[in-house]
């Protein structure tokens, strides 16, 4: 009996070292996924930046 319940202990420790590891890799995507969608905004804002600048210039023409 208790190779059995030894054996399932060792199961949950390694159910939930997996379950760790696959966390460690969600937040990490997720911060990735946050740092592509600041750029993503600035970069935005740079180019509604430059289509106000080309329409100023072209209404001085």
């Amino acid at each position: 009996m208790r190779k059995g319940v030894r054996g399932h202990a060792q199961a949950i420790e390694a159910l939930i070292a997996g379950l760790q590891n696959c966390t460690k890799m969600v937040a990490a995507a997720m911060r990735n996924s946050c740092s592509l969608t600041d750029s993503s905004v600035e970069l935005t804002r740079n180019a509604g930046d430059t289509l106000g600048n080309i329409t100023h210039a072209v209404s001085n023409i």
